[in-house]
């Protein structure tokens, strides 16, 4: 119905269009979708097989991967039944981003210098299994939360409180031939990743005292 107010003109015709939206993994195009409810999971068995892997000494080969996305949808399929229509549910495998040992990512792997306490009288492998021990529990599961960064002062005052009297000071060298000293004082992780030390006595020095050659200074 075309008055003197409007008008209408033929466009354009035997055009050739195509569009195409690609989507992140995590994300659905589903208009009838209202509420996206991400989920993450860190699963039991994962949980237990990587922290044997660990312990092992397993190889890059036999490390265990976390579950799949259609994993945890098939395992938690009975959660559906829990959901408003209008809600989608999306999981998130989390897994373990491992720092420290000889296990963990080149970038990751470090070096625990310390430094005995003025009159001690413990060993020095008694002071890095003790250093080892205080690490794995500032690490604990309980501690930690999923996406949360790491800070390698936490982690000194919480060794300086626990060891009072047998670590005088202790500070983390990187192994990474380019990397320099205070690379690994702060590390970020994604939303699905948690933090797990993998470091052994074998990474823990002890030293008289602290200088540029020891923390490598010099050659950053």
């Amino acid at each position: 119905d075309v008055t003197t107010q409007w008008r209408a003109r033929g466009g354009r015709s035997d055009l050739t269009f195509q569009w195409k939206h690609y989507a992140p993994y995590d994300q659905r195009i589903d208009p009838a979708i209202m509420n996206m409810i991400d989920v993450y999971v860190l699963t039991s068995s994962y949980n237990t097989n990587l922290r044997n892997w660990i312990s092992s000494n397993g190889t890059t080969q036999t490390k265990p991967i976390p579950p799949t996305t259609n994993d945890l949808a098939s395992t938690f399929s009975s959660l559906e039944n829990y959901k408003m229509m209008t809600d989608q549910l999306v999981w998130h495998p989390v897994k373990y981003k491992l720092l420290f040992g000889q296990q963990a990512d080149p970038g990751y792997r470090g070096k625990f210098v310390v430094v005995k306490s003025p009159g001690s009288t413990t060993s020095n492998n008694e002071i890095q299994s003790m250093v080892i021990a205080s690490i794995n529990n500032y690490f604990a599961l309980a501690n930690w939360d999923f996406g949360q960064s790491f800070f390698f002062t936490e982690l000194a005052a919480y060794i300086h409180q626990v060891l009072a009297t047998v670590v005088g000071s202790v500070v983390i060298t990187p192994l990474n031939a380019q990397a320099k000293f205070g690379d690994l004082f702060e590390i970020s992780c994604n939303a699905d990743e948690i933090f797990i030390s993998g470091a052994r006595v074998t990474d823990v020095q002890i030293v008289p005292s602290l200088n540029e050659s020891v923390l490598g200074i010099s050659n950053g």
